[in-house]
């Protein structure tokens, strides 16, 4: 007993040996997992074997579970929240359109030994968050909402006792929401379209926009396993990259503040509220173009069983961030021209690294504790950051337990995601007018951004 406890000991310490490097990073928009069992695993599980929930990450895990038919149903939510500090004032501005409910649900049937089916439904994506209407880089985008659901039936093949094979063919439905502001002129007669000479500007009139589409497209994974021993196994899978060309429709929102020609001051007289209506009212909200590319991930992951108490497993990740595509924002149609929010500076997005360790005790026959650790690498330079589509690096703490009742095992998952701080000169903008022209610029200013989330679930899975 004191060698096996000797043992746990140092499985667990080597685990948590890896956990302080964690308060480098932030938050991501992907998922990895999101039943009870893999958030409290951090999402590492594609060598997982006899783990109906390691099978939604790796589909030929299926022919190792012990079980001719099982299946599991998971509910909770995820809650994330950006907030951007600028640094002049010590003005803190948090996003809000927080919290989202997070379903999974998975089943496996046992066709033969060397044979399975399976079935899995979760979320792999969500990206969501409001800025203030004070927010000063809110004309770089005030929203997003970004969501990916994805339904998957799998198969696997085991063609030796080690070695087993899989695949998955579904659907995803890419939700896509975004919302911006600009600004238009106000001339003195808003009747007629704004000319420096005889109808000179007197003000810059704020409108939000808002668009949104979604679209059913097509999904697959690949996965294997080969076991080395019974004690030590190698999984990988492969998610494919999800493309989907949205027809986007678009509205107008809140009108904003009136301002002089320099985007701070007191408008010109005669710039008042019926001729803001005017002008506003004569121009048309148009919708963005272009697709929603959510970027594919490969990993390769190790597990060791070492001992009947303590098993871990370390994942590794490729994702192709790189990638990754969002429409162009929605513009608004003036009598003076289009209008169009501005764009972020960006060296493009990069693919990316990451990891997913975790630890799973048996405490007893029917309680089981779980433990895990996650990190991204950055999709974007920190000086690109947007505090709304985000791309920052990313790390997550989980924790889990499951515990053998009625007939099956009833299954508790949380993940807290801390943030990197970013500090950026790019988004305290400006919109003001110059030479007839909008002059969107940054002032300089230095803003912070950090990010943070929580994501919690109950799932039960039972055998049949």
């Amino acid at each position: 007993m004191a060698r096996t406890a000797r043992r746990l000991g140092v499985g667990a310490a080597g685990l948590l040996a890896v956990l302080p490097g964690a308060a480098l990073a932030a938050q991501t928009p992907y998922l990895r997992g999101t039943d009870a069992v893999s958030i409290g695993r951090a999402g590492a599980g594609v060598a997982f074997g006899r783990s109906l929930e390691a099978s939604s990450m790796n589909p030929a895990l299926l022919v190792t579970l012990q079980e001719e038919r099982s299946a599991y149903v998971s509910m909770g939510m995820e809650m994330q929240a950006t907030t951007s500090t600028l640094q002049s004032n010590s003005s803190k501005l948090s996003t809000s359109d927080r919290n989202r409910f997070l379903p999974s649900m998975g089943a496996a049937w046992k066709l033969s030994p060397a044979f399975a089916l399976g079935l899995k439904l979760d979320t792999p994506v969500l990206r969501h968050g409001s800025l203030p209407s004070t927010s000063t880089s809110r004309f770089y985008g005030e929203g997003l909402d970004l969501g990916v659901h994805r339904l998957e039936l799998q198969g696997a093949w085991a063609i030796t006792e080690r070695l087993s094979l899989g695949a998955g063919i579904g659907v995803a439905r890419v939700s896509y929401a975004s919302d911006t502001s600009v600004r238009a002129i106000i001339p003195e007669d808003p009747s007629q379209p704004y000319n420096a000479g005889t109808n000179p500007a007197l003000a810059l009139a704020e409108q939000s926009l808002h668009q949104s589409g979604d679209k059913t497209t097509g999904c697959f994974s690949l996965g294997f396993r080969y076991a080395i021993n019974p004690r030590w196994t190698v999984g990988g899978s492969y998610q494919k990259i999800l493309k989907a060309d949205l027809s986007l429709s678009a509205s107008k929102g809140r009108v904003g503040a009136t301002t002089a020609l320099d985007g701070f001051g007191i408008p010109d007289a005669g710039a008042d509220t019926a001729a803001v209506q005017a002008v506003l009212a004569a121009s048309q909200a148009r919708a963005g173009s272009g697709s929603v590319e959510i970027p594919g991930v490969a990993t390769l992951g190790v597990r060791h069983r070492f001992n009947r108490l303590f098993t871990w497993e370390l994942d590794l990740r490729y994702t192709q961030g790189a990638s990754l595509k969002l429409p162009s924002q929605a513009g608004l149609l003036t009598p003076d021209g289009a209008l169009v929010s501005a764009t972020l500076p960006s060296s493009g997005y990069r693919n990316a690294f990451g990891l997913s360790v975790m630890g799973e005790i048996a405490f007893t026959r029917r309680l089981t504790g779980r433990l895990g650790f996650a990190m991204d690498g950055a999709t974007v330079d920190d000086l690109a950051i947007n505090p709304v589509v985000g791309g920052s690096a990313s790390a997550s703490f989980s924790a889990g337990v499951g515990y053998r009742i009625w007939g099956g095992e009833l299954s508790f998952g949380a993940q807290i995601r801390q943030s990197k701080d970013v500090d950026t000169d790019r988004l305290d903008l400006i919109w003001a007018l110059k030479d007839g022209q909008p002059d969107i610029r940054p002032t300089g200013t230095t803003t912070r951004v950090e990010g943070s989330g929580f994501t919690w679930a109950l799932g039960f899975r039972r055998s049949f």
